[in-house]
């Protein structure tokens, strides 16, 4: 009996942390901005990182949790990830740690696909409830920051100070440019997308629908992120297929962009300057990762190529520097890991191998069949976007890294899956009940979770 009670207890804590959760991920940096130490600031957000992980030993220890095949599959292809770029790190010669440390980023939230399954009942009623509250706090957050920008900062963001000379995107910019309570844009923009995705495809209104869509826009426009701004444009293509009202939005979104940019009108009208675009962009943009940094990695070390250079900054820089034909934007600096990653597949590639690329989409595979499994076609819109996303935004920076997308991610995706589980549980039960010759009560019919 007691038993039972503490099962009960932990499927109400699990639902309870992964709401408080998000509201973390929003709030992180104002309840910390006092702390006028960046390495405690670090250390309190791993500290906190590590939670849903305590928390999913917990129910494994107390709730007897039996993994499910596609839950045991990821974990696998984790625990594979892992082993393979430890090994590459003996091999380049810097310690294992260092790449397990940098690699277990990307799936700091994977505990949460578990929590969420090991959830109280109706856990997709009570997370899209809250998603609409805090959808809307971030827009009144906006508001106030673009009132008042340096009162905003003074208010609710660390000081400049304590970052030394990395200062943070949100510090740096001199115009309306928005990120809410995030000190990066990036962190804000793809948190965005992920809140209005998952806003828009559970809402029934259709005129809401619309108002958050556009919402959004808008905020990814201050945010002065192309690239979310294009995903954006890429959801709403899944999320509005079928009306009328988002191409129309579409059209108008890019007819503004042209005639609001005379940089853009002149590249689309003049030869000159799109030969010019292409040859700068060569050198000087992540267009130069593909045409000249992959055709000079895939021509080098074949043990590079399967097992990757590594993740050690000095073991990166030194191998580039043997590389012929570089683009120019990585001959500035001693560290281009990090320039490397803002384009995460190729990152991938170059650092951790082919291989180990492979296990990622393995993983995200996994989530897309285990979702096409337990959901019906339309329900399964969700999962199959946020993984779209993930595809895309890859091209543009090392998404799944990013801890505010990274998050919703995982949840979304784990809520989806439990929704579509219990549903389908809740089907087999009165189809049973029918074959056994009972009547099904009226009313009693099968709910959204």
């Amino acid at each position: 009996m007691n038993l039972d009670i503490m099962k009960i207890t932990l499927r109400k804590i699990n639902t309870g942390f992964t709401l408080v959760f998000m509201y973390w991920i929003i709030f992180e940096w104002p309840l910390l901005s006092k702390i006028n130490n960046l390495s405690i600031i670090s250390a309190v957000r791993s500290v906190v990182d590590l939670l849903p992980l305590l928390l999913m030993s917990l129910n494994i220890l107390f709730q007897k949790w039996k993994m499910q095949k596609y839950e045991l599959a990821i974990f696998v292809v984790i625990l594979s990830i892992l082993v393979i770029v430890s090994l590459s790190a003996l091999i380049n010669g810097y310690s294992p740690f260092t790449a397990i440390q940098l690699v277990s980023v990307s799936f700091r939230y994977v505990p949460f696909l578990v929590l969420l399954r090991l959830s109280t009942p109706k856990i997709m009623g009570k997370f899209y409830k809250h998603v609409r509250i805090a959808f809307w706090l971030i827009v009144v957050i906006c508001f106030f920051e673009i009132a008042n920008k340096a009162l905003f900062m003074k208010l609710f963001l660390p000081s400049p100070s304590i970052f030394g000379e990395s200062l943070p995107t949100i510090y740096r910019s001199k115009n309306i440019e928005i990120s809410a309570t995030f000190i990066n844009t990036i962190d804000f923009s793809f948190f965005i997308i992920a809140l209005s995705c998952f806003y828009i495809s559970q809402t029934k209104k259709a005129v809401e629908k619309v108002i958050v869509f556009i919402t959004a826009l808008v905020l990814l426009f201050l945010s002065f992120s192309v690239a979310s701004q294009l995903c954006m444009m890429l959801a709403g293509v899944f999320l509005f297929r079928k009306r009328r009202f988002f191409w129309i939005i579409a059209a108008i979104t890019v007819v503004a962009a042209v005639v609001a940019n005379p940089r853009i009108t002149k590249l689309l009208t003049d030869v000159d300057s799109i030969e010019s675009f292409v040859e700068i962009s060569n050198d000087y943009s992540r267009v130069g990762f593909f045409t000249k940094l992959m055709p000079e990695f895939f021509k080098g070390d074949p043990k590079d190529v399967i097992l990757g250079m590594g993740l050690d900054a000095d073991v990166v820089d030194s191998k580039l520097s043997s590389y012929r034909n570089l683009p120019l934007i990585l001959t500035f600096g001693d560290n281009n890991i990090k320039l490397l990653k803002d384009v995460y597949w190729v990152g991938i590639i170059m650092t951790e191998g082919i291989i180990v690329l492979l296990l990622y989409i393995r993983a995200l595979y996994l989530l897309y069949s285990r979702s096409k499994k337990v959901l019906p076609g339309n329900r399964a819109q969700l999962s199959k976007l946020m993984i779209l996303i993930v595809l895309f935004l890859g091209f543009f920076n090392q998404v799944l890294d990013v801890k505010s997308f990274s998050f919703c991610f995982w949840v979304m995706t784990g809520i989806m899956i439990k929704y579509g589980y219990e549903n389908r549980l809740l089907a087999n039960i009165h189809k049973k009940y029918l074959q056994a010759g009972n009547d099904l009560p009226v009313g009693n019919t099968v709910n959204p979770i």
